[in-house]
């Protein structure tokens, strides 16, 4: 009985290890949906996301209050779509963007004044809209003061947000910022102590390494997990983060669900960083979406590469070149996520992907979701070093208890022979006395060593039973007689 208990025991510590043993799943499955998308929340399938990100709110320059531009229906409306084709998902109001006024939010966070004015703005219509939190995409601060008075802003929005739960009995709002691939813009760091302490999460922008705009001459992947060229990649920007502090479980890896579409300067040369000479005239914009992608695929026949060093796509047709991400980049980028143990990955924008039935959200939430081949090898590793640590640990652990358990009933018995051998001399006493007052019966009474030597030393086959008074043993006296 004592090894099967001990056993179990052995087992459930056990199991509880290798549960622990096999790290964090992806808990962030987020997405950014923008007001100015051309398809409409609610024809949008929310159901791979755990997190939907609103963009984006702004700031007003003049009073440093947040504020919604036109049309301000998809805010309002935005919390309610999610819930009720998605009730388990949490939202986010996003504020600023890529295209806010960068010198505003700097001017914003120089004085204790407007940033309080900001901050209590952002709390109140995060509240009134019925959002879970919001986030700060402020991506691009102009210098070192601005990236200074950020960790402020961020100090004084955590301890707002704090008060405000427990003055409204609320949750507190979520809060997380979207910042830049790589912790230094512009020369100067982020506030790495500041967005560690106050923030849930980081969603770092690991796309838009190259484009058409900034890059003309040259092809090259806006979104590349590895560059073993230049070093401009999702998993520099990933290294170079948690390099400088930033904990791997308060790291969002972003997505792209668009692409990019060069010019090439000669249609037989279309490799990786083949010579262009400016963006694509097939559209006005070189960004292109998703579903605008895989539609030009379709109608001009285009040629698809996944480049497996990188970790990308592109496609060609006469002279367009598109970088994206397809199916296998988007599940490889979530099997890396998962292997770096990030927090999880957010897409930017969900609406560039619908027109081909969510095509990159199913296959990104299915790959967070599933165990890759990769993972069973490392688990099993993992299992391995624990049963060789564990087993010795826990044949002690049941020697030990062993040892303890023979010691404890020991003890228990040596108080009850002694209890018994006190309470025999006290009745012989008791009857020593009853003859020598007088008594007349015709007890006969024997010593204790009598009875302890006739019956051999009170042995388990002399013993008859029990009385009233205790054993009854069977003895033989010296004189034969019984």
């Amino acid at each position: 009985m004592t090894f099967f208990y001990a056993n179990i025991f052995l087992f459930f510590f056990l199991h509880q290890l290798i549960i622990f043993s096999n790290g964090q799943n992806i808990t962030i499955k987020g997405g950014y949906w923008l007001r100015e998308s051309e398809l409409s929340l609610d024809k949008i399938d929310l159901t791979p996301f755990t997190h939907l990100f609103c963009g984006f709110a702004d700031i007003n320059s003049q009073s440093n209050q947040l504020i919604l531009t036109s049309p301000n229906s998809s805010f309002i409306q935005f919390t309610s779509i999610v819930q009720q084709k998605n009730p388990s998902a949490k939202t986010l109001l996003s504020i600023g963007g890529g295209g806010a006024n960068k010198t505003t939010y700097g001017v914003m966070a120089t004085t204790p004044n407007s940033r309080k004015s900001f901050i209590d703005s952002s709390i109140n219509l995060a509240r009134q809209l019925g959002f879970h939190g919001h986030d700060l995409s402020w991506i691009f601060p102009e210098s070192a003061s601005d990236m200074a008075n950020l960790g402020i802003l961020l100090n004084e929005w955590r301890i707002t947000i704090n008060t405000e739960a427990r003055n409204s009995s609320e949750a507190p709002l979520l809060f997380t910022a979207t910042v830049s691939g790589s912790p230094r813009v512009n020369d100067s760091i982020y506030p790495i102590q500041s967005l560690t302490r106050n923030l849930d999460w980081i969603n770092l922008l690991e796309y838009r390494f190259y484009e058409p705009n900034c890059s003309p001459l040259e092809t090259n992947s806006h979104a590349q997990l590895f560059d073993p060229v230049k070093q401009v990649s999702g998993s520099d920007g990933i290294n170079q983060w948690i390099h400088e502090g930033i904990p791997p479980q308060k790291i969002v890896f972003g997505i792209p669900f668009f692409g990019y579409a060069w010019r090439l300067n000669n249609t037989n040369i279309h490799s990786l960083r083949a010579s262009a000479m400016e963006k694509s005239d097939v559209y006005d914009n070189p960004w292109m979406r998703y579903d605008q992608i895989r539609d030009f695929i379709v109608q001009h026949r285009a040629t698809t590469v996944y480049n497996a060093t990188i970790i990308g796509d592109y496609c060609y047709s006469g002279n367009t070149w598109i970088s994206y991400d397809d199916i296998q980049s988007v599940r490889t980028k979530v099997s890396y996520i998962k292997s770096r143990e990030l927090l999880g990955y957010y897409a930017f924008d969900i609406s560039g992907d619908t027109n081909w039935n969510s095509l990159l959200s199913q296959a990104a939430s299915q790959e967070a979701d599933g165990v890759t081949q990769g993972e069973i090898v490392k688990k099993k590793k993992k299992l391995n070093r624990l049963v060789i640590i564990l087993i010795p640990i826990g044949a002690l652990l049941i020697l030990i208890l062993l040892v303890f358990i023979i010691w404890y009933l020991r003890r228990r018995q040596v108080p009850k022979f002694q209890e018994l051998e006190r309470n025999q001399r006290n009745k012989m006493g008791s009857r020593n006395k009853a003859r020598k007052s007088g008594d007349n019966s015709n007890l006969q009474v024997f010593s204790f060593d009598e009875m302890k030597e006739a019956t051999n030393n009170f042995s388990f086959e002399n013993k008859l039973g029990e009385g009233g008074y205790g054993p009854v043993y069977e003895g033989k006296l010296k004189n034969g007689k019984k």
